[in-house]
């Protein structure tokens, strides 16, 4: 009787064993079929959502400031009026704001004595003059001289156009010093003349210059109203709809669409003549 009762209590373990088999089994073929349902749901999510849904995802255009010589948070240091001490942790304290290009400012001994104060330093020792001078020399870049570096930089911001006759109009008045420049432009989609400026920038100051260009552009691989196929990929899982481009653009560009099957407003990035993708 107890071998008896031990085979029927193994073949019970066994058939538990197995239908606990069956179940993880089940389970697992469920969640596959859920995770290939979310994913469709994703897809159908990207193709048909308009554009004003993924708004975060936009990027503002770069604000260009007025100012022909605007102040960022120049500073005079100690070391200017203690030479001593350049390259030191008592030289690079803070004193007071920088004067403007052009401009000379006074520092006292009490105006160095507190700034190290308050940088918790020791001036026990320390020769500070009575009185020093600081002066922001302005200097002038004529248009002539920033003409061929403008058209570099214009060149890097517009391309795959290309660049040719510049127009600078007018002069950089900047601090003296060691200056970096940079321009800024619109997006260019067609070829003709283009506005912007170049940005002349030494030490803490900025110089905004006026600059337009002609410019040669390719033809772009789509153009607004061209019936393109715009796409949606999750992981493996890959959806597509019928489009139509609403704007110019070439390969990388991020152009405006309309997915034809329900109206809706995308926004996606051109792939090659006839795919877009759509931006999640």
């Amino acid at each position: 009787m107890d071998a008896m009762a031990r085979q029927k209590m193994e073949a019970s373990g066994t058939k538990e064993a197995e239908n606990q088999g069956d179940s993880h089994r089940n389970a697992l073929a469920q969640n596959v079929q859920l995770t290939g349902s979310m994913r469709s749901a994703v897809l159908l999510t990207v193709l048909c959502l308009p554009a004003s849904a993924w708004a975060q995802d936009q990027v503002s255009p770069p604000q260009i400031s007025e100012s022909a010589g605007s102040q960022i948070g120049d500073q005079v240091l100690v070391q200017e009026v203690m030479p001593e001490l350049a390259g030191s942790e008592l030289g690079i304290v803070p004193i007071a704001p920088a004067p403007p290009p052009g401009a000379t400012l006074v520092i006292h001994r009490s105006d160095i004595l507190r700034a190290l104060a308050r940088g918790g330093m020791q001036t026990k020792g320390l020769s500070v003059p009575r009185m020093s001078r600081v002066e922001r020399k302005l200097v002038t870049i004529s248009r002539d001289q920033l003409r061929e570096p403008a058209r570099q930089a214009v060149q890097d911001a517009v391309a795959p156009c290309v660049v040719g006759e510049v127009h600078v109009q007018g002069d950089a008045r900047i601090s003296e010093g060691p200056r970096a420049l940079r321009v800024e432009f619109p997006r260019v989609e067609r070829s003709g003349s283009v506005s912007g400026a170049v940005v002349v920038s030494a030490g803490a100051y900025q110089a905004r210059v006026p600059v337009s260009a002609m410019v040669t552009c390719p033809a772009p691989e789509v153009t607004s109203g061209k019936q393109v196929t715009l796409f949606a990929k999750v992981g493996n899982v890959k959806a597509s709809a019928p489009g139509e481009a609403k704007q110019n653009g070439r390969t990388g560009d991020v152009i405006r669409v309309i997915n034809s099957a329900t109206g809706a407003a995308l926004r996606g990035r051109v792939v090659d003549a006839q795919n877009v993708e759509v931006l999640q």
